[in-house]
């Protein structure tokens, strides 16, 4: 089930790039899927992206779950916040993504204040800023949408 501002700020305005924040179980990752279906892409959990550095042996690069969150045309990354306080590479991969423009779309049980101090606001501008072409030369819009304060 989407909370119906989420579902409305999609129809309206549906690009690859974006934030949802929300508490548990208003649609986030559903509303995430929903944007998949659109474009090709790839989902993966932030604490899964977050702890892949810790299984991956040093000195062998970087592991697979952080190639393919730099690589893929379209990342979805799922549940920022759920990873506790190991946002290294989270932010590693936000950053490589933006120098790229890439299009991300990071969902979150956070409040924009507390993504703001959990990532930094440097790295929390990566996801609000992000500027990525279409093929027709204009960029897609960034969409934010905060369902903390809506009913579902």
């Amino acid at each position: 089930r989407i909370c119906v501002k989420l579902l409305g700020a999609l129809r309206a305005q549906p690009t690859p790039c974006g934030l949802f924040l929300g508490p548990t179980g208003c649609g986030k990752t559903s509303a995430a899927r929903w944007v998949m279906a659109a474009h090709s892409c790839h989902l993966i959990r932030a604490r899964d992206l977050a702890s892949s550095s810790k299984r991956h042996g040093l000195g062998e690069g970087y592991p697979p779950e952080v190639e393919r969150a730099r690589e893929r045309g379209l990342l979805v990354i799922d549940d920022v916040g759920s990873e506790g306080s190991d946002v290294a590479t989270i932010q590693d991969v936000l950053d490589w993504r933006y120098s790229r423009c890439y299009p991300t779309l990071v969902t979150t049980g956070l409040t924009d204040a507390e993504l703001q101090q959990h990532l930094g606001v440097a790295y929390y501008r990566r996801i609000v800023d992000q500027h990525v072409m279409r093929n027709d030369g204009t960029e897609f819009p960034v969409l934010i949408v905060d369902c903390h304060e809506v009913s579902k």
